[in-house]
Parts: C-alpha cells; sequence; structure tokens
C-alpha cells in the first residue's frame, strides 16, 4: 500500500478543509446550503483518511527498511507520524460526536458553531501533516529514490 500513500493523501487534506469551509459558510449563512453537507464530507474524509494513514505506515516502514535515513530525516517522518495520528483520531471522534448530536438534535444552532471549531483545529492538524509530508518528499526526497 505504500505506492497508493501519494495520490490518497491529497484527497483527506481537501475533503476536511473543504467541511471546514462549508461549516463556516453554513454557521454565517444558514440557508445557502443543506446543514448535513459538511457532515457527510468529514465522513468520506474519514474514510480516505484511515486509507491514507495505512498506506502511509507502509510507506514509513519500507522508506526505513530500504534506504539508510539520516537521524534529522527520521525525526520528520516521527513527527509526520504523530500529526497523521492526531488526525486521524480527531476525524473519528469529530466525525461520530458530530453525528451523535446532528441526529439527536438537528436545528442546533450552537452545535454548527462548535462544529466549526472543531473543524478549524482538524483542518490546522491536517495541514501540518501535509507540510510535513511535504518537507519528506520535497527538502529530504524520502520515497521519490533521492536518499
Amino acid at each position: 500500500m505504500a505506492d497508493l500513500h501519494p495520490p490518497l493523501t491529497h484527497f483527506p487534506i481537501a475533503l476536511i478543509i473543504t467541511a471546514c469551509l462549508f461549516q463556516a459558510v453554513l454557521v454565517f449563512k444558514r440557508s445557502w446550503m443543506s446543514r448535513s453537507t459538511p457532515l457527510l464530507l468529514l465522513g468520506l474524509a474519514l474514510v480516505l483518511t484511515l486509507a491514507a494513514t495505512q498506506s502511509g505506515e507502509d510507506a514509513a516502514n519500507l522508506a526505513q527498511l530500504e534506504t539508510n535515513i539520516p537521524e534529522a530525516v527520521g525525526t520528520v517522518i516521527d513527527q509526520h507520524g504523530k500529526y497523521a495520528d492526531v488526525t486521524v483520531w480527531g476525524t473519528i471522534i469529530i466525525f461520530f460526536g458530530w453525528l451523535w448530536l446532528f441526529l439527536k438534535n438537528p436545528v442546533d444552532h450552537r452545535m454548527d458553531v462548535a462544529a466549526l471549531l472543531f473543524l478549524i483545529l482538524l483542518s490546522i492538524a491536517v495541514g501540518i501533516t501535509g507540510y510535513l509530508g511535504g518537507e519528506l518528499v520535497m527538502t529530504h526526497g524520502v520515497g521519490v529514490g533521492l536518499q
């Protein structure tokens, strides 16, 4: 699954950030879209986040086995993995908590604001994860045969 990591990673990034932007629109202009749209985007992001994380773990294991990785690069790989874990667990917790609250009380505007705040935090986590992944590839050449 390591070969699937580069193309898979872009989908969760885009979907989480889009869910956050749509939720912001929903908070300020409720009539512009269905209240379930950002939640559905986050659900799709969850599935793809799990796939991206599994492929990323395989890619990290492969990179560490096949090449002599300097300690500084190993540190970035570890940081990338930690932020990926935060992203995965954050997505799981936010999605299922939001789904439960949405089904329990589908018209509570306070829930929309809380979801937006959590989506902002999740967007920051996925942004840092993506930045570190980009640093691994572009700066250190991990996974592209430059090592």
